[in-house]
This record gives structure tokens, sequence and C-alpha cells, in this order.
């Protein structure tokens, strides 16, 4: 009788607790989906008074971490959207995918701030050498900054990879590869080496 009384007590308790963690779970994907929907409807102010709502609850939460850093970028908040992005790349690891990190340099490269821009696209190539994207921002920023031997570099990368996967390499690529490959010849050659 009394370990009956146990185990329904024990029933009870981890129901109320299960209860309480769907109702959690429901209320995080209900604030989510009002967030997106905000943003849909161009309402940025909104959306980013309900995400620090969010992180006032719960400030490490990798998704509404991540979802901050998208309603910044949306409202052209660079300032915010690089900082909520460092912390979701920081939080994340080397495990963080390739979006963070190209939501980071495009941040910086929209403020202004190419140096900073070409460090963050270094850290995402050591993570995601075989993301394109990538690839093509750091390439971009190299070519920015006329850090040639850098562009050269990364264009050749992404040349390789059209090659690899059987597609042909754009001409604006093999254009911008060329140009890359003279410009870095011309400093070397001022440079005297």
């Amino acid at each position: 009788m009394i370990t009956d009384l146990k185990e329904t007590k024990e029933n009870k308790i981890n129901t109320n607790m299960s209860d309480v963690e769907n109702e959690v779970k429901s209320s995080k994907e209900e604030t989510i989906f009002q967030i997106q929907s905000f943003v849909a409807e161009g309402k940025f102010k909104q959306a980013d008074d309900l995400v620090k709502k969010s992180l006032a609850e719960n400030y490490n939460d990798p998704q509404m971490l991540s979802l901050s850093a998208l309603v910044a970028v949306a409202m052209q908040d660079w300032v915010q959207a690089i900082a909520r992005l460092h912390v979701v790349i920081k939080i994340q690891g080397n495990d963080t995918p390739p979006l963070p990190h190209l939501l980071l340099i495009r941040s910086y490269r929209c403020s202004g701030q190419l140096v900073e821009a070409m460090k963050a696209a270094e850290l995402a190539v050591k993570t995601h050498a075989n993301n394109e994207e990538i690839v093509n921002e750091a390439a971009i920023i190299a070519e920015d900054l006329g850090e040639w031997e850098s562009a050269t570099l990364a264009l050749e990368v992404l040349k390789e990879m059209h090659e690899m996967d059987d597609r042909d390499v754009p001409t604006s690529l093999l254009t911008r590869l060329q140009t890359a490959r003279s410009l870095s010849k011309i400093v070397n050659e001022e440079k005297g080496e």
C-alpha cells in the first residue's frame, strides 16, 4: 500500500513536470513564431522587444540568441547584430553552423569594418573551409582591402570548388582571379619581392 502511494505520488510529480516542460516548450515555440511573424510583417521593433524579453528569461538559449541576431540584421542594427553573433559563435564554438559566421562577416562589411570582417572570415574558413559562401566572402573582403595574395588564394579555392563539382567556372570568377593575380604580382614587384 505504501509502495503504491509512493509510486502514485512519483507518477503525479513526473506528470506535472512533463506538463510544465511541455508548456515551456510550447511557450518558446509560440514566442519564436511570434518573432518570425513580426519580422515577416516588417515589425522589427516589436520583434526586437520580444527577443529582448525572451533573452532576459534565458540569455544563453542558442536558438533565441540566433533569432535575436537575425532580428538585428533585419533591422540593420549592425552593432547589436555583431554583439549577438559573437555570443552565438562563442557558445556554439566549433559546432557553429555557417549561417552565424556569414551573418557576422556581412554585418561587419555593412558597418564598414572590413578588417574585422576579414578576421571573422578567417575564423569561419577554419571551421567551414568547404563552404563556398564563406570562401567567397573572404575573397570579396580581401579584394576590398587590396590584399591581393589572400584574394588570389580564396579565388583559386573557389575555382577548385567549381571544378571538383564538375560545374562551369563562372567568367566573373575567372576575371576576378586574373585581376587578383595581376595586382598581386604588381604589388610584389613594387615591394621588390
